[in-house]
């Protein structure tokens, strides 16, 4: 079994990879709505 601190940084990282992706889609649907009321 892998050492727990291992574990916790290994959360860490998924968490901060999820929150980042899901930042990142809300920051490109906002980009593709700001350019479909452009035209």
């Amino acid at each position: 079994m892998p050492d727990l601190p291992y574990l916790a940084l290994l959360g860490i990282a998924v968490g901060a990879v999820v929150v980042l992706a899901l930042a990142l889609h809300r920051w490109l649907n906002r980009e593709i709505e700001k350019e479909e009321r452009e035209e």
